[in-house]
């Protein structure tokens, strides 16, 4: 059977700034205001002579506008070490989607692919240069959009609204 569309998936730190950069910026935002909230309610005890109440107000205040703000690269570095100990430097998975599911391969493991039904994609980003998938099982799969072997890449959003069910 031919596949209708394939991939080599390729992790990248473009693909994971990517995505972060799409997937995490309201949780970001929210970081850096609480934090500029807390500062200035820290200012304003100040000026009430509540100096001791200021300095926790001041100090959480900074944290969490330094989490909102360092965010990005404590996710890179996170994402990095998880899939370098997984994988090694070069983790090239190829994935093909056929009528009735999609495999998924490790290239440089010589096994059966991994066979999974549209059921198990639970959500699909669509970004500038990629698309991220989503299953049930906890993993993220980061298709270059410039990576398509297989089939049309315009055609592959309508694809999945038809084929992956259980999309949030």
């Amino acid at each position: 059977m031919q596949p209708l569309f394939g991939n080599t998936a390729i992790w990248s730190k473009e693909a994971t700034e990517e995505i972060f950069s799409v997937a995490h910026k309201a949780d970001r935002i929210v970081l850096i205001v609480g934090g500029l909230v807390l500062l200035c309610v820290g200012a304003g005890l100040v000026a009430h002579d509540a100096v001791t109440h200021a300095v926790v107000f001041f100090v959480l205040g900074l944290v969490l506008f330094l989490l909102g703000a360092m965010a990005p690269a404590i996710y890179l570095a996170r994402q990095t070490h998880k899939y370098r100990a997984l994988f090694g430097e070069d983790m090239r998975l190829l994935i093909q989607f056929y009528d009735d599911g999609f495999t998924v391969n490790q290239i440089s493991a010589q096994g059966v692919p991994d066979h999974m039904g549209y059921g198990h994609i639970v959500r699909w980003v669509e970004t500038k240069n990629f698309f991220f998938l989503y299953t049930d099982k906890g993993n993220c799969y980061a298709l270059a959009k410039a990576g398509f072997a297989v089939g049309d890449v315009e055609g592959f959003p309508t694809f999945l609204r038809h084929k992956a069910p259980n999309v949030r």
